[in-house]
């Protein structure tokens, strides 16, 4: 196996931020966006600007998609799923340490986070493949006739 193949999600979505930021179908957020759209999904998220995605991701838990002019993390709308996932681990770890005492953090959230973010990862690297055919429309970000995005589109395909 080659050293491209054994590379993770992460690197590859890093790897190809250039091509996504232009093929990308859903643009990035910041914290207060995804605030407000993980809250209008059901997530039951603190702060209004800032608040635990931004708690998260300085904890290394919730790995940003872009930056901003400011440097602050920008966040793909499939972000959420981790972040809901994070979420109800916290809540279910503070009611356990309310009912039960002698209850330990869960040192393993960090792995668990790494393993919720992989889904994410691999949902934005397929999103330029797949999401045209799910919402029956192709979006243009970076200003490139389409059959320039064809050329940048079809490597990503390939993998």
């Amino acid at each position: 196996m080659d050293q491209e193949t054994q590379a993770s999600l992460q690197e590859y979505r890093q790897r190809w931020a250039a091509d996504l930021n232009e093929l990308r179908q859903n643009g990035l957020m910041d914290e207060g966006a995804f605030l407000s759209f993980a809250r209008d999904r059901g997530v039951s998220v603190a702060g209004v600007v800032t608040g635990e995605p931004g708690e998260y991701h300085r904890r290394g838990w919730l790995p940003g998609d872009g930056s901003n002019a400011g440097d602050k993390p920008l966040f793909h709308p499939f972000r959420f799923y981790a972040l809901d996932r994070l979420v109800r681990c916290e809540e279910t770890m503070a009611a356990l340490k309310r009912h039960c005492p002698g209850f330990q953090d869960d040192d393993d959230l960090c792995a668990r986070s790494a393993t919720w973010n992989e889904v994410v990862d691999l949902a934005v690297l397929l999103e330029p493949i797949y999401w045209p055919l799910i919402a029956d429309k192709m979006v243009f970000w970076g200003g490139s006739p389409p059959h320039e995005i064809k050329h940048v589109l079809m490597p990503i395909t390939k993998k």
